[in-house]
């Protein structure tokens, strides 16, 4: 995942977007804030496992930027492949651990 610390994505593109709903938070935001402080995971202010985290950031990563490279098609499929599987799943973001 990342060290303790923000990751803050303006604006984000399709793939974010439709890691957003997979795991089962409103897609249509202006921005994706995933943050991680000790044990606490959240994106957008929702808590989430860190492994729906890393779905989202990994999307984000992959999504084409004008302003930059074009993702490698490896990543492309990889990050497609596990947005498939976590709808599969079709658990709720913050699901795991909540009382």
């Amino acid at each position: 995942m990342m060290d303790n610390g923000t990751f803050v994505c303006p604006d984000p593109g399709p793939l974010a977007r439709e890691a957003l709903d997979v795991i089962g938070l409103p897609s249509d935001v202006p921005e994706v804030r995933i943050e991680l402080r000790t044990n606490l995971v959240t994106v957008n202010g929702r808590r989430v496992t860190p492994a729906d985290a890393t779905l989202v950031r990994n999307a984000v990563v992959c999504d084409p930027h004008p302003s930059g490279p074009e993702p490698r098609e490896r990543d492309l499929e990889f990050v497609r492949r596990a947005l498939v599987i976590r709808a599969l799943l079709n658990v709720p973001a913050g699901a795991e651990g909540e009382d």
